[in-house]
């Protein structure tokens, strides 16, 4: 496989500081057991989750030591390879939580999980992060089917992930002004809870968002707080100029 990608992506990730305790608990702990090639205790670390980043904490931890993807300008495989069958399975169980469906296979005296599309190692990417990786996948992409001549509507697909990825960056953004600029607190409870949740769950989808609300509220409704607290944070930022 190609490293050249691989080497970004992980570079990349490996500077993501989880927000949470809990988050940071499991990739120590996770980190520790990989390290003593401790499989059983690795696999256990995904017993332990707390909320809902720990997860794709865990997904990144092992995509830093088990993972490589390929260019996606030359080719679509992202592939995850363990030393333990069991802790493999593991890992699946984890991704298949997140809507993730990996393959198996077997290498020699290796397993692993595999993805051959790009909007699957797109939504892992995403999964664990690795937001720059997703750009690039999509701007090859894009190319790529425009050469072959793929037709509008799956250009209309990856321009749709592309604009959403965008969206969930500039409302993370929106609170973090909010917060810095002291104005935050003073927002509604409702608003508040949306912010939070927003910053303390970057890689969660708006469906999953609206699920850790309690109550629990509908994607819309994830998506028109927000809408409403970016519109606030750019008022106040055209009123400070």
């Amino acid at each position: 496989m190609d490293g050249s990608f691989s080497a970004r992506v992980k570079s990349a990730i490996s500077d993501i500081v989880p927000k949470n305790g809990c988050c940071r608990k499991t990739d120590k702990m996770l980190t520790s057991a990989i390290a003593n090639e401790n499989y059983a205790e690795a696999a256990e670390c995904a017993d332990k989750f707390l909320c809902a980043e720990c997860a794709a904490t865990y997904l990144r931890r092992c995509f830093i030591s088990y993972g490589t993807v390929t260019d996606p300008g030359k080719s679509y495989h992202l592939e995850l390879s363990f030393p333990d069958d069991d802790f493999r399975d593991r890992v699946a169980e984890v991704m298949r939580s997140l809507d993730l469906e990996p393959k198996f296979g077997t290498r020699r005296d290796r397993f692993t999980l595999y993805f051959k599309s790009s909007e699957a190692i797109g939504d892992f990417l995403a999964r664990i992060g690795a937001v720059d990786a997703v750009f690039e996948l999509l701007n090859l992409k894009l190319m790529k089917e425009t050469t072959i001549g793929i037709n509008r509507q799956n250009n209309f697909e990856a321009a749709n992930l592309k604009k959403t990825v965008k969206a969930n960056i500039a409302y993370k953004n929106a609170v973090q002004y909010l917060i810095e600029s002291g104005n935050f607190d003073s927002l509604p409870e409702d608003i508040k809870e949306t912010g939070r949740l927003r910053i303390e769950n970057d890689t969660a989808s708006l469906s999953e968002l609206g699920s850790l609300h309690s109550p629990s509220i509908s994607k819309s409704g994830v998506k028109h707080r927000l809408d409403r607290l970016a519109e606030i944070a750019e008022s106040i930022k055209r009123r400070s100029k």
